[in-house]
């Protein structure tokens, strides 16, 4: 009767062996602190610099192309139904809004 108690201890006590290490490693990358630099406010005023001088009159000029091009893009697939119109409007007039309006500045 011990033999056969023996390996559900030695079992036992290797599952609250493994639990204890996730225990321990598991809150690791939470603790984690992000390395800052001197050059971090340089680098996120030069994102957000070239985000508002170069990147969002892109997006302007996408949008107004985009706007341009939905009307013939439209006449062409109104015979493939609604499905694939609202494709073309996603592609020409609400991605280009959304990254003219809604994407946070610095981020690309």
């Amino acid at each position: 009767m011990t033999r056969s108690a023996a390996p559900s201890t030695s079992t036992g006590r290797r599952l609250a062996g493994l639990a204890l290490a996730l225990c321990l490693l598991g809150p690791a990358p939470a603790l984690a602190q992000e390395e800052s630099h001197w050059y971090d406010g340089l680098v996120r005023a030069g994102s957000l610099s070239f985000d508002v001088a170069v990147m969002r009159p892109i997006a302007a000029v996408t949008l107004a192309v985009g706007s341009g091009l939905f009307v013939p893009a439209a006449v062409m697939t109104a015979p493939g139904g609604r499905e694939t119109l609202e494709e073309a409007f996603e592609l020409f007039i609400l991605v280009p809004g959304k990254n003219l309006w809604e994407k946070p500045l610095g981020e690309f």
